[in-house]
């Protein structure tokens, strides 16, 4: 049901992004401007959670699949610094990137996925993030071999960082650790929970380490 409901909802989405993205490239007065930016970016946030319930449903299904294809770890990058750069850049917050230059540059495995889990974490991070603040990813080559490697991500923020209450509770659908977390920041608390199942599908792990005032890292795993 969750997975038909999705898809008939996003058709009208699309055409509700459409329609707005064509409306703010014509001419407008700043008040305008403002309204329909303010439905463009909300429409934005209301399909990312009716694609987060799709992949929940999906997950919860036994049916997220998983491609094999070619891809390169530099595209993968780009698309999510493309999704999340403008949100970085109206909140002031600077994204760094540090990769070894050991890893292949060609690998095969779901790049889409892999990018959807970097995505969730970069935009978290900026999230809980303030001003001035970054946010730091970081890919190594954990292990190299029989024509297969490991890479370990990480993304690191100064914010506000999680006691050991909160963190317990990441991991579960529909949870933002407390309830203040989600009343001031907002989100279904669904993209953590398919981001665990998507590294599980990759051969990964995926944790967090965090300090309350301090800020969080969080790590996953993924094999190619």
């Amino acid at each position: 049901f969750l997975a038909n409901m999705s898809h008939e909802i996003r058709t009208p989405m699309n055409a509700v992004l459409g329609m707005t993205h064509l409306a703010l490239n014509s001419n407008l007065n700043e008040k305008e401007r403002n309204y329909i930016n303010k439905a463009h970016l909300s429409a934005n946030n209301l399909l990312r959670i009716i694609n987060d319930i799709l992949d929940f449903s999906k997950m919860e299904a036994g049916n997220l699949e998983m491609e094999k294809v070619k891809f390169q770890l530099n595209d993968v990058i780009n698309n999510m610094i493309d999704s999340v750069g403008l949100k970085a850049e109206e909140e002031g917050v600077d994204i760094a990137i540090k990769k070894d230059i050991d890893i292949p540059k060609v690998l095969i495995g779901d790049p889409l996925r892999l990018t959807q889990v970097l995505i969730n974490l970069t935009n978290n991070a900026v999230k809980f993030s303030n001003a001035k603040d970054r946010v730091t990813v970081k890919i190594i080559l954990k292990e190299d071999s029989d024509s297969k490697v490991t890479l370990q991500f990480s993304i690191t923020d100064t914010g506000v960082g999680m006691d050991s209450e909160q963190q317990a509770n990441l991991f579960k659908p529909f949870s933002q650790g407390d309830n203040s977390i989600t009343r001031e920041y907002g989100g279904t608390g669904l993209g953590l929970v398919i981001s665990h199942k998507i590294v599980q599908l990759m051969d990964g792990e995926i944790w967090l380490e965090s300090k309350k005032g301090i800020g969080s890292t969080f790590f996953f795993t993924a094999r190619f």
